[in-house]
This record gives C-alpha cells, structure tokens and sequence, in this order.
C-alpha cells in the first residue's frame, strides 16, 4: 500500500482498519456537523445500482415486506435513486410509493426530509445516515457474500431487516430512542447485544 501521507476516513472503524498497515501515516475521522433531532415518522430508501451479478429484483421480497411494516407503521416511505440508477424497478413493483428527485447532495437530503430510518442495501449512505444521528437499515443478510469484504462491518454497524424488526417496532412505538441505537450501532461492541437498545 502506498505510503500516504495523511488518510481522511468517514468512520473510526476504517480509521483502525487501515492504521495497522500504514503506522506512519497522519489518519483523520471526517466528522460531519449535519446532525438530525427533531426526526420525522419516515423511511428514507437509499436506493443503489444493478451492476454485474447484483440485483435489487434478488431482494424484492424482503423489500416488500418492510414497505409493508413501514405503512403498517404509519411511516412514510421515500426513495431516494442512486445518481446512476437507470432501471425501472421502483415504478414497476412500488408504483405508489414517493421519488425524491431533489437534486441536493444526500447529507444535505437527510436534513431537509429528517428520517428515523435510512434503509439501503451496502450503500455509504447507511454511514452518512449514522453519521446524521438516523438509524442504518439494511435488508442484506448477515451472511451475504457480498458484504464480507467490506471493512465497515454492515452486520456489526446496521439493523437488518427483518431481523431487527422487534428493535425498529420499539423505535417506532417510543419505547427507546434514535439517539441510543444510534450509539449502539456505531459502537457495535461484541459483548453487548442489540436487544439491549430496547427498555
């Protein structure tokens, strides 16, 4: 690896990760001011790209059942299309849900439309959603194989769905709060399990 100088991380978790193979280099966590409080009852889907081999269509599923928890929830839904998403999938299977066309950058999204969840697949959104104090949903499974090679550890960092549907139903229902899953969630601490966000 070459020997940079300095590193500009968005996570701790990168910061350690690439620390053990450049000692000498200058690593800095980029901490973003953005920070949502006052959150609205709302599901902000961050949606990606189909490329090689990935297929939003493989999780149709799953994705239809949290948009059906979700409005069962009285939560709104709003997708948000990756800036290269060319496919008609949104309009195909969920023709009534809400696009977000705002062309803003999607930092300065998550302020204007202050979600409680960011749901996406392996997307950096569901950092930039910690990151803004809104908890990360992904509907990958625990043991994709397209999340092991990740450093930012999606199992460890984000809810999945629909396993963590108890934890988003005590969110939901006011029984703890975004702040402290939040927490939980970027601490990802091996001996504390995520049941322990709710009271």
């Amino acid at each position: 690896m070459p020997a940079f100088s300095t590193l500009k991380m968005i996570t701790q978790v990168e910061a350690d990760w690439y620390r053990q193979f450049l000692p000498q280099s200058k690593i800095e966590v980029v901490r973003v001011s953005r920070r949502v409080t006052d959150h609205t009852p709302c599901v902000l889907i961050a949606s990606v790209n189909n490329y090689n081999e990935f297929s939003k269509k493989q999780d149709l599923v799953r994705v239809q059942s949290l948009v059906r928890w979700a409005k069962q929830a009285n939560l709104r839904v709003i997708i948000r299309k990756h800036p290269r998403e060319t496919d008609n999938f949104w309009p195909t299977y969920f023709p009534d849900l809400e696009i977000d066309t705002s062309p803003d950058l999607f930092d300065e999204a998550l302020k204007r439309i202050k979600p409680m969840f960011v749901v996406s697949w392996f997307s950096t959104a569901l950092v930039d959603a910690l990151l803004a104090n809104i908890v990360a949903v992904s509907i990958m499974q625990a043991t994709d194989t397209t999340l092991s090679d990740l450093v930012f550890e999606i199992p460890k960092h984000c809810l999945l769905w629909p396993t963590a549907e108890s934890v988003m139903n005590a969110l939901v229902n006011g029984h703890t709060d975004v702040a402290s899953c939040v927490s939980e969630l970027q601490e990802a601490r091996r001996d504390h399990s995520l049941s322990t966000v709710t009271k």
